[in-house]
């Protein structure tokens, strides 16, 4: 089936080579020639149909126009799910990103905190160590 541009344009030509053997036939006949007036019966009806065409595809226009904006509509839509999406997966990501920091800081913590309690057990150890060895010595040199 073809389209209504190329329809429109047949009947146009049409319309135009009735018109001009309608010239001719009124050139040629009396105007009250019996075919004279069924060409130009033919001409109106072609005309009306002519203009029912031209109506249909104002209308077929519009209805695309309506159906480009509805895809227009639902592609900005889902551009902005998408859009939502992205901020909910940052949020996300930056949530996860500070409970990771959070808890390496502790752990860090943790880790200085158990090496000063080590340091203070060695030296403590050292210490009471030395003070023995003090003690002994002094024990012998002073109680002997």
């Amino acid at each position: 089936m073809d389209s209504p541009e190329v329809r429109i344009a047949r009947l146009d030509e049409s319309l135009k080579n009735l018109l001009n053997r309608l010239e001719a036939i009124s050139d040629a006949y009396a105007p009250t020639n019996r075919t004279v007036i069924e060409n130009a019966l033919k001409i109106a009806e072609i005309q009306k149909d002519l203009d029912d065409l031209k109506v249909q595809f104002v209308r077929q226009l519009e209805k695309r126009e309506e159906l480009f904006r509805a895809v227009e509509s639902q592609v900005l839509s889902c551009a902005n799910g998408v859009g939502g999406l992205e901020r909910k997966w940052e949020k996300q990501r930056l949530a996860t990103e500070n409970r990771e920091r959070r808890a390496r800081e502790a752990a860090e913590q943790k880790a200085a905190d158990d090496r000063r309690t080590r340091n203070r057990w060695i030296v403590g150890i050292v210490a009471a160590f030395v003070t023995a060895m003090a003690s002994v010595y002094l024990g012998t040199v002073l109680g002997g």
